[in-house]
């Protein structure tokens, strides 16, 4: 009996298992060709989550991770382990080896491919003298980031973090200079890249491709990902994101220019950073506020505001000064006499009271429509609501403006398309070649020609004053006062220097046109010997910052 009942549980157990082997078969089908597959692979491929989509199988990755019977997260915090102990004691060969091997286990882990190749470009590259050695460090770690597109081909932040390395690195580091140069005839790394990007479009005015514009070409990549493949953007700003293509552009065109290339090639790539720069103004941009704007759209939102501010006025006209008058009656009579002052006529407490009650008698459009009455008042609202929303957009799209330095980078694209402003840095570049010379009167004479034109640029572009080109206009400045000294010849009163506001904005302390201090009158002398007391000259101006548009990660 008891055999009989053990035997027709074991046959209710395998009826149970065959049952429930269905929706099991339904959920975990896998996809093939003439099918979707089950529930966890439609899943899989409506979110993008299987390897095929992300990109490329490694067999060898796949078998590895099979054969840990998942236990390959522990391998991998194993391997992140022994490889910080080989950078550590500066065993390269085996550091790389051991990011190989972590890749393995972990390809679509997109920190591993940005976190090991900083640490190659950036940590293990500076363990070298020579900038050749560390190029080769700063090149390996590049490949190494562009070899993780392999198994993740649409993803926005690692092909971001390419253009980024191929700017910055090669384009802003200490030795920028060498490692531009070493890029441009580094043609077995051009031949690594044509398999990834086309690399023609890179190319400059000589025929060989340049790394601002290789890492624009990955920017692109990452772009066409979000635009075009639906691939999320997670852990960049919009704004920021969508402006790296064309600040590539004005930083190669800057580049080009510090090369020693002023004539057309200069003016045209300049001429292409501009364009560029508003298109990008054009691109409708997803705030944190769940809505889109247009960086361009600014001025059309201010001219709609003082459009309206005006249709409200026009309701009744003369109200608002008749709302103002009533507020400034009715202040205390400290404040009622400083509002009252002409400004050129107050004294410092009444510059502080005026400056207090200024909110006080302040009109808004809300007290002016409460004043009206029966449609007009009607009018007022809609219009005032209307006004409020404009507003509140032209608001938002400026501070996203501010985010990029949206004007700033305009208004430079079209200085530097101007003649003036070439012919401005013509003098400049052969002023201080004069000086490596020790051409001192030759150099002094392009200073001289240099300041004038550069003067003009500013007077008309007062905004540029406080650029970091700007910055280094003063520090040519500070060459021409060095010239100066070794002929024995005075600077310039500050009357008759053309740059004096821009020194003066880019330089709090520093001033070349400064008399002597008057020497103080002979008094007994003292036990106690005098300081010495620094000179304005030995004061160094602080190190600006020239990434105006980078995002904080």
């Amino acid at each position: 009996m008891n055999r009989n009942k053990s035997f027709w549980r074991k046959v209710v157990y395998i009826a149970l298992m065959a049952i429930l082997l269905l929706p099991l078969s339904y959920v975990s089908r896998p996809a093939t060709s003439k099918s979707n597959g089950g529930v966890l692979a439609r899943l899989r491929a409506d979110h993008r989550l299987s390897q095929a989509q992300l990109g490329d199988i490694d067999p060898a990755g796949e078998a590895i991770k099979l054969a840990m019977f998942g236990m390959h997260g522990i391998a991998a915090n194993i391997l992140w382990t022994k490889a910080n102990h080989y950078k550590m004691t500066e065993d390269w060969t085996k550091y790389s080896a051991t990011l190989d091997q972590i890749t393995k286990l972990q390809p679509n882990f997109i920190e591993v491919w940005k976190h090991q190749a900083w640490n190659l470009s950036y940590n293990v590259s500076v363990e070298f003298d020579n900038y050749l050695h560390r190029y080769e460090w700063v090149k390996r770690g590049t490949q190494f980031l562009v070899g993780g597109t392999r198994y993740n081909v649409n993803e926005p932040r690692l092909l971001w973090d390419i253009g980024w390395f191929f700017g910055q690195k090669f384009g802003r580091s200490d030795e920028h200079v060498q490692f531009r140069r070493e890029f441009r005839k580094d043609t077995d790394f051009h031949g690594f890249l044509t398999e990834h990007i086309n690399i023609e479009e890179s190319y400059d005015w000589d025929g060989r491709p340049d790394n601002w514009l290789v890492g624009r070409q990955w920017f692109l990549k990452a772009q066409h990902a979000v635009d075009n493949l639906g691939s999320p953007l997670r852990g960049k700003s919009p704004v920021v994101f969508n402006s790296n293509p064309p600040m590539a552009l004005i930083n190669y065109a800057a580049a080009i220019e510090e090369d020693g290339y002023l004539g057309e090639k200069a003016l045209f790539a300049w001429e292409e950073a501009h364009a560029d720069w508003l298109k990008f103004g054009d691109r409708e941009i997803l705030t944190s506020y769940g809505f889109y704007i247009r960086l361009n759209e600014a001025e059309e939102l201010e001219a709609q505001v003082e459009e309206l501010d005006q249709k409200i006025d026009d309701l009744s006209p003369g109200l608002r000064e008749t709302i103002k008058g009533e507020l400034v009656a009715a202040l205390p009579p400290a404040e009622r006499e400083a509002v009252e002052t002409p400004l050129m006529n107050r004294t410092e407490d009444q510059r502080h009271l005026a400056g207090r009650a200024d909110q006080k008698v302040t009109v808004t459009d809300a007290m002016l429509a409460g004043r009206l009455e029966g449609d007009d008042q009607k009018k007022a609202r809609k219009l005032l609501k209307e006004l409020n929303e404009k507003r509140n957009r032209m608001r938002i799209v400026k501070r996203y403006r501010g985010i990029v330095n949206f004007d700033y980078w305009r208004t430079r694209c079209e200085v530097e398309q101007q003649e003036i402003t070439l012919q401005a840095r013509r003098f400049l570049r052969d002023a201080d070649g004069h000086a490596e010379l020790a051409e001192l009167t030759d150099a002094r004479d392009d200073y001289v020609e240099s300041f004038a034109l550069w003067g003009e640029v500013y007077d008309r572009y007062p905004s540029l004053t406080d650029s970091v080109d700007a910055e280094d206009i003063v520090d040519a400045v500070k060459r021409y006062a060095h010239i100066l000294e070794q002929l024995d010849e005075s600077f310039p009163s500050a009357e008759d220097f053309p740059l004096k506001s821009v020194v003066e904005e880019q330089d709090r302390q520093w001033r070349p046109w400064n008399e002597a201090p008057t020497q103080p009158e002979e008094t007994e002398a003292s036990d106690t010997p005098a300081e010495d007391e620094p000179s304005a000259a030995a004061v160094e101006s602080d190190e600006a910052n020239d990434t105006p548009l980078e995002e904080t990660e």
